[in-house]
């Protein structure tokens, strides 16, 4: 039977050597596919500073008026891929309209949003992916 007495040192070395190979990293949309095949969720986290205003978009819900019922906007729950803080953001019907977002998608903050009690209004955006 055979003893490993130095597994960091065996693990740090495979790590190099994967690294110094000239492989591409998997853009954002492959990378959530395989976490959701793989691991059964997302967390996608860079810890990048210029990644906090991209936004993985977890899901979106209606939201409806009390008066009359009428649909106004939507609830998007979104965790951010640079800091990875889940935030919840109200999208009203004149932006949601413009450009539409459903669950799975990407996308970036073009002005910072303004805080709402405990909520923050989206109220500009792009789609990534």
């Amino acid at each position: 039977s055979f003893k490993i007495k130095n597994m960091n040192a065996i693990l740090d070395e495979s790590e190099q050597y994967i690294l110094s190979l000239p492989i591409t990293d998997f853009d954002y949309r492959n990378k959530i596919e395989n976490q959701k095949q793989y691991l059964g969720f997302v967390a996608l986290v860079t810890g990048n500073e210029e990644d906090r205003p991209k936004l993985y978009v977890k899901s979106t819900f209606p939201i409806h008026r009390k008066k009359d019922g009428a649909l106004c906007g939507y609830n998007i729950v979104a965790q951010s891929i640079g800091s990875g803080i889940e935030t919840r953001y109200t999208v009203w019907n004149r932006i949601f309209n413009k450009i539409p977002i459903t669950e799975g998608d990407i996308i970036r903050c073009t002005r910072m949003p303004q805080r709402d009690g405990q909520n923050f209004t989206l109220e500009a955006y792009e789609l990534i992916y």
